[in-house]
């Protein structure tokens, strides 16, 4: 549903597409390309990002030579322009991190949204 909802805005946003919806901010802590007209959260709210995120993991103790094999195949992927087409018509932000970055930016996130979900009081079976 999310993902439909999000798609929904974005092409009735875009400017020219004579949609009824009006997009009031997206929840990426920048401007996102598919929608540069859009604020972000924050711009309100300092350090409010909500945003979804998609990475390749393999099993541990995978080989090296395997995580440079995916890891390139994976940067040339990315620089195809039907993928990077197909992206941004999903209002989607190409971002490339090599695998330390990936490792910061996950532990970063797990920190996050394990505060988040003991703020909340859910207790998790």
């Amino acid at each position: 549903m999310g993902k439909q909802l999000a798609r929904t805005v974005i092409v009735e946003n875009r400017p020219g597409a004579g949609g009824n919806i009006a997009a009031l901010a997206v929840t990426s802590a920048a401007r996102m390309a598919a929608l540069a007209q859009v604020p972000p959260v924050a711009d309100l709210l300092p350090g409010f990002d909500y945003s979804a995120w998609y990475g390749l993991f393999g099993p541990a103790g995978m080989a090296a030579k395997d995580v440079d094999a995916l890891r390139v195949a994976a940067h040339a992927a990315q620089q195809s322009a039907g993928l990077r087409e197909q992206l941004e018509r999903e209002g989607m932000d190409l971002l490339q991190m090599e695998t330390p970055a990936f490792r910061s930016f996950l532990q970063a996130e797990l920190g996050r949204w394990q505060l988040a979900v003991k703020a909340s009081g859910v207790e998790l079976m």
